[in-house]
């Protein structure tokens, strides 16, 4: 089953990428392009497909949902 997770380098969304690998689902992840998130991807860049991008855009979004089957939504934006 092909899976979209948000916020896949979080705290949270890198624990449920882990359990969703290991249950063997195809997952792509999509996280804000940080040097924290892009440290945190390096551990699964061969596991699953990784979509840089932004929850606010409409165009990041859809690419990332295209040809999905399941989201899995754990991204959310901190109010600063």
């Amino acid at each position: 089953m092909k899976v979209l997770l948000t916020g896949a380098f979080g705290n949270i969304g890198s624990s449920a990428l882990e359990e969703l690998l290991s249950r063997g689902y195809q997952v792509t992840c999509f996280d804000v392009k940080t040097k924290e998130n892009v440290k945190t991807a390096r551990q699964f860049e061969a596991a699953a497909d990784i979509v840089w991008g932004d929850l606010r855009n409409k165009r990041d979004i859809a690419a990332a949902v295209n040809r999905q089957e399941v989201v899995v939504h754990l991204a959310f934006v901190i109010p600063k």
